[in-house]
């Protein structure tokens, strides 16, 4: 007895199920439809198939599912239609009237079920455009509060891929490294911070969605001139969804540079606040008998003086002697109390470049018979600016007698005086030997020095009174091409009527 059609169907239907799987794989990707979304819709197919075969109602499309995409539903309609068709071929291989009524019978029911699919598709479609449209919008709406927040966060924000490479740079990542944004993207984020590769690294490796932080060093600006920054970091992972894990890293970045050396001059203040305080009391405890002793020194000289003989020269050695070390311990006591007065400076506005004029006619007649070379060159008018006149002679005393003792045989001082964006800058240039990095990056630590006999405070000092007023020493110098001091003081401001705002009599400075 021949099967009919429904007992085909019927009998073979998981191998049908399976050949139609098969033949789907060769036209639909797993990632376009599931296994096992693709199994369910063969389950749900297989059933209308056999009720419609056996005449158990109209042959009317169940609902289908608006998740699935309307070409993989329909590959799976045609997937299945063959390997029905083919088991019909394999059926009656004699009989080519019944192959031909039952292929007529299967198409015209496949057809049926595609023009129902694509109508259920059409009739939903609006729905699901405005579906998709709402999806679109809300998308739009977050890229764009994305994209302004990393443009408008004042920290640096670069985001990486599953592999590294550096997908996002935001304006703030250029200020911070100074490199712009087309040449980092694309750039693994391993070769872009060396210094927490490994990091980066295991993040990737593990999916930890921790957060890593810390300091480094890293170099910013052109190869030429480059300055080496500290940056403050947080490393960390975009969190996963469920199952999925896309490997994102977001990594921000803060210049702390800047606040670090901030740290490092008020711990410094702390110090030595306390020991100019002492050094101050003591300094005044020491002046006094050191007065006596070079008044009695000067006495005795006389005295000597009118004696004659070598036992007389011998005595007028030794008293010039005392007289040379008292002079010395003077000038270490000058140093000590210049430091304690820091805390109240005495300034008033006027025109620097006439006291630094005063001064450099002074240090012409005191080193009047050296072998120094003297030479001015000044702007002129120059800008009022607010300074203690005392604490300032202080300064250019003390960066002359360092240019003068850097040439013990003779060479040239010049001294210049210029205003430069808002700024006052006055140098001592010498002609000596100069210094090497090292030594020119300890030159303001107090204590250090490389003068025999010298204080160590000499260009401490002068940085503290410039920073007292506001304004900053900077150290230039090469290896035998001498040392150039230069301090800056900011431009005193003016009001309608011409006079300084901040001209006062007294002006308190911390420590």
């Amino acid at each position: 007895m021949r099967k009919d059609l429904s007992d085909i169907v019927r009998e073979n239907r998981d191998l049908l199920i399976r050949r139609a799987r098969r033949r789907l794989r060769e036209q639909v990707s797993p990632e376009l439809l599931s296994p096992g979304r693709a199994r369910a819709l063969f389950e749900q197919r297989m059933s209308r198939v056999l009720r419609d075969i056996e005449g158990e109602g109209p042959p009317v499309l169940e609902d289908a599912d608006p998740d699935t995409r309307v070409d993989a539903a329909l590959e799976v309609d045609t997937s299945l239609r063959n390997a029905i068709l083919e088991m019909v071929d394999d059926n009656f291989p004699d009989d080519a009237e019944a192959e031909l009524r039952h292929r007529k019978r299967v198409t015209k029911m496949f057809d049926l079920y595609m023009r129902e699919r694509l109508r259920f598709y059409g009739e939903h479609g609006s729905g699901l455009a405005t579906q998709l449209s709402r999806f679109q919008a809300e998308l739009r709406r977050k890229t764009t509060l994305t994209a302004g927040l990393l443009r408008g966060s004042q920290h640096g924000v670069v985001v990486m891929d599953g592999v590294g490479r550096i997908i996002s740079w935001n304006e703030a990542a250029v200020v911070v490294t100074q490199r712009p944004e087309e040449e980092m993207l694309g750039m693994r984020g391993q070769e872009a911070f060396p210094a927490i590769a490994q990091a980066i690294d295991d993040f990737l490796e593990t999916g930890d969605t921790g957060v890593e932080k810390g300091e480094f060093a890293m170099r910013v600006g052109d190869d030429g001139d480059a300055d080496e920054a500290t940056i403050y970091y947080h490393l960390t992972a975009i969190e996963r969804e469920g199952d999925a894990w896309t490997p994102h890293l977001i990594l921000s970045l803060w210049d702390v540079s800047e606040l670090n050396t901030l740290k490092t001059r008020l711990d410094e203040a702390e110090k030595l606040g306390a020991m100019s305080r002492i050094a101050g009391a003591v300094a005044h405890e020491i002046r006094n008998p050191l007065n006596s002793i070079f008044l009695n020194s000067d006495l005795l000289e006389r005295e000597v003086g009118k004696t004659d003989g070598m036992s007389g020269d011998k005595v007028k050695r030794y008293v010039e002697r005392v007289r040379e070390e008292v002079e010395r311990l003077n000038d270490i006591i000058a140093d000590y109390l210049s430091l304690a007065r820091l805390s109240d400076l005495r300034r008033k506005t006027g025109d620097l470049r006439s006291v630094v004029a005063e001064f450099v006619a002074e240090l012409r007649t005191r080193w009047r018979g050296a072998k120094i070379k003297i030479v001015e060159d000044f702007d002129a008018p120059l800008p009022p600016v607010s300074f203690d006149d005392r604490q300032i002679r202080r300064v250019l005393l003390n960066l002359a007698t360092n240019a003068r003792d850097a040439m013990p045989g003779g060479g040239q001082v010049t001294f210049t005086a210029a205003v430069r964006n808002g700024v006052i800058e006055v140098s001592v240039k010498d002609t000596g030997p100069g210094m090497n990095t090292q030594a020119l990056k300890r030159a303001t630590e107090p204590f250090f020095t490389r003068k025999e006999g010298g204080t160590g405070l000499g260009l401490y000092l002068v940085q503290e009174i410039v920073r007292a007023h506001g304004g900053e020493l900077r150290l230039d110098s090469r290896p035998g091409k001498g040392v150039s001091a230069t301090f800056g003081l900011p431009v005193a401001e003016v009001d309608e009527t011409g006079e300084a705002a901040d001209d006062e009599e007294l002006v308190s400075h911390e420590a």
